[in-house]
């Protein structure tokens, strides 16, 4: 077994429940060792690789594997510093590189900080190596990470040493970064399609996770009830999925087909895709041939709002949207098999009378489906998850559930 530390990204539950989706899809055993907003610990087995792994998650910023575990005495590190003696940090990275010491325990050591930066700066001065120290930024009181995720992706391993300390159990953990997220990618995946609508996109990174959250296995059909131009069935293929979308609108359901087809071709998938021109509260008519095992969409979400809305025009939105929910959740109790997993996207408003109003579970409970959390006893009542924009008064509640 090995141990590795995951750090996450602006949505640390989110993050959490996309990696423990994604290691039971592979029926890979694991467990979590240790949990914050900024980090996991967790402990797997030696035959992971790091860098697929970061690839196929969306909210995972980089992985590192511990190196160094040793006991904490209060200020007294020579453990620590006998253990770090014996590991060639260096190794590969030439005579001139930068490097960086990230602190994700959950409350900082100054001490153990500053033995560490003279540590490593005395160490690389012997050594005669010409490395540079990237120290994180403080924002507004709070520790930004001390490279952009896109510097870390292009340098790692090349020129830049990244290294990770975590205080767990009475130890202290020093660990390396092995491998880290490209935002490049996903950018790409977002903006370089043959048609891109900012009003229809769901991001690539969200759309990432919420494929992941089905926890499908490799080769399963994916069905978007509400697919727009694309954007969560082009990461079901990129992960391996078969993927069928529904889209009442002529215009977008044709730029859908054009963007997977783009997909398929630049990066040589096998997966195939298929996209009805219909209306999805009329699904079970027309999928009768299709054997789908799971669902995840980001669908409909009401009107854009720029400022907040009265307590009667939220409830008006949520009203016709909950109509809407429903008629789809009960097309979709039809097609799906018991244990079939929906990952499903509905609205939460904040008004101007400072209440919030959202969906109520019963559009879908009645239809025979229920949450479901991938961490339930580590983390209860995880589902549902926000997820906010912004420049938008929509709050969006990312539901997890399973057919009963």
């Amino acid at each position: 077994m090995q141990k590795l530390l995951f750090t996450l990204g602006r949505n640390p539950k989110l993050s959490m429940l996309e990696l423990a989706s994604s290691l039971q899809a592979e029926k890979t055993g694991f467990q979590i060792l240790d949990f914050s907003e900024k980090a996991a610990l967790l402990e797997l087995p030696e035959g992971i690789k790091a860098s697929e792994l970061v690839k196929k998650l969306a909210g995972t910023v980089k992985i590192a594997q511990i190196l160094v575990e040793a006991e904490s005495k209060g200020n007294d590190f020579s453990e620590l510093e006998k253990k770090l003696s014996g590991i060639d940090f260096a190794q590969d990275l030439g005579k001139k590189f930068y490097y960086t010491i990230n602190d994700y325990s959950r409350e900082k050591n100054e001490e153990l900080e500053q033995f560490l930066l003279g540590c490593f700066k005395q160490r690389f001065k012997e050594e005669r190596l010409k490395a540079m120290l990237k120290w994180p930024k403080q924002v507004q009181g709070e520790r930004k990470e001390s490279i952009a995720p896109k510097l870390l992706a292009k340098r790692l391993g090349k020129e830049h040493l990244d290294l990770s300390v975590l205080e767990h159990e009475g130890k202290v953990l020093l660990a390396k970064t092995v491998a880290a997220s490209n935002p490049l990618e996903l950018a790409e995946r977002d903006y370089k399609r043959p048609v891109v609508k900012p009003e229809l996109i769901t991001s690539a990174r969200l759309a990432r996770i919420l494929v992941n959250l089905a926890g499908l296995e490799r080769g399963k059909k994916i069905l978007d009830p509400f697919c727009g131009i694309g954007s969560i069935l082009q990461e079901a293929m990129l992960t391996g999925h078969e993927a069928v979308g529904i889209e009442a609108n002529r215009e977008n359901a044709s730029a859908c087909e054009k963007n997977l087809s783009w997909c398929r071709k630049k990066f040589n998938l096998a997966s195939g895709f298929k996209i009805y021109n219909q209306d999805s509260r009329r699904l079970s008519g027309f999928l009768k041939g299709e054997k789908i095992e799971a669902v995840v969409s980001e669908p409909y979400l009401g009107p854009f709002l720029r400022k907040l809305p009265s307590e009667k025009r939220a409830r008006g939105i949520i009203a016709e949207l909950s109509e809407l929910y429903e008629k789809v959740f009960a097309e979709l109790g039809k097609i799906l098999g018991k244990g079939s997993k929906v990952v499903f996207l509905m609205p939460q408003i904040q008004t101007m009378e400072g209440k919030k109003v959202g969906v109520r579970e019963e559009v879908f409970k009645k239809q025979g489906f229920k949450a479901y959390n991938a961490l339930e006893k580590q983390m209860p009542n995880a589902i549902p998850v926000s997820y906010k924009d912004k420049e938008n008064r929509i709050e969006r509640m990312v539901y997890v559930l399973v057919r009963e």
